[in-house]
């Protein structure tokens, strides 16, 4: 289960300041929960382009939209399950790093199950390195409204559709589907945390495309724009879509969980799921 937050920074920090927020405080942070109780498996960090003083990609016809302007950074975090990361809220080791330190302002919130990988995984740099070359787009993915008929097994039917294409292609690319959770469940979820449960995407989900390069980005949109566009607008709306890209790097990787990160997180994970299930 993944954890995902698309952010811009609070108003008070310039990029400067903010990518120490993100990438020293928060991340020295988040690896200590990794590390000392082991229920973390993986921890991903990605910073928009223009917070790196770097140009957006050079292909304008980045489908479904041009890129989305004004946002900062993208953070991804994979749980054991989603009832381990709901009890992480609640522990003191949260609420006394990550939990009272606010340096970002969320505006799309995902939980999520990846739909097959193909590859995308394979491109992330190594655990600890700085930013670099490695290029996401991440493309929100919100079903149509229609009139009539079901509209939930339609728009399943026109994703995968959408993915078969895209995978033709042979770019790394993943489908994270969202959880569909209640309004109410949700609430419970982020009770005790800085996460307004309404930015939460519960139909639908996002698309990430992965690159080693900017040129490797650059020349696949420039190669597949006007049939990428052809499938995104039999699945979008894409007058509303919109368009992340970041440079991405993994704090913690699975990789990095010894014996003791495995045993602890056994135990504190089950512990903290137990006490969410008894709880209800």
């Amino acid at each position: 289960m993944q954890f995902t937050i698309l952010s811009r920074k609070v108003p008070t920090l310039n990029d400067t300041q903010f990518r120490h927020e993100f990438q020293v405080v928060h991340a020295e942070q988040t690896k200590a929960i990794a590390r000392n109780l082991g229920i973390i498996h993986e921890y991903e960090q990605g910073l928009a382009l223009a917070t790196l003083d770097q140009p957006e990609l050079q292909q304008a016809a980045l489908f479904p939209t041009r890129e989305t302007p004004n946002y900062q950074a993208f953070a991804r975090l994979t749980w054991p399950s989603l009832e381990v990361m709901e009890g992480s809220f609640t522990t003191e080791d949260y609420r006394r790093s990550a939990g009272e330190h606010i340096f970002a302002q969320p505006f799309w919130i995902f939980l999520t199950q990846p739909l097959g990988q193909d590859g995308a995984r394979n491109l992330v740099k190594a655990a600890g390195s700085s930013e670099g070359d490695n290029i996401r787009v991440i493309i929100p993915i919100q079903p149509r409204l229609a009139d009539g008929g079901d509209n939930g097994s339609h728009f399943e039917e026109q994703w995968d559709e959408h993915a078969s294409f895209v995978r033709s292609t042979g770019v790394a690319y993943t489908r994270h589907r969202s959880l569909q959770l209640p309004p109410d469940r949700l609430a419970q979820i982020f009770d005790q945390t800085q996460f307004d449960h309404r930015l939460v995407m519960i139909e639908g989900g996002y698309e990430e495309f992965a690159f080693g390069s900017r040129v490797a980005a650059e020349d696949f949109f420039k190669q597949y724009a006007q049939k990428l566009q052809n499938s995104y607008e039999q699945l979008l709306n894409t007058a509303q879509s919109e368009v992340f890209v970041f440079s991405c790097v993994t704090q913690f990787a699975a990789e990095q969980r010894g014996w003791w990160q495995l045993g602890a997180g056994l135990v504190v994970g089950t512990a903290l799921r137990m006490k969410i299930l008894l709880g209800r």
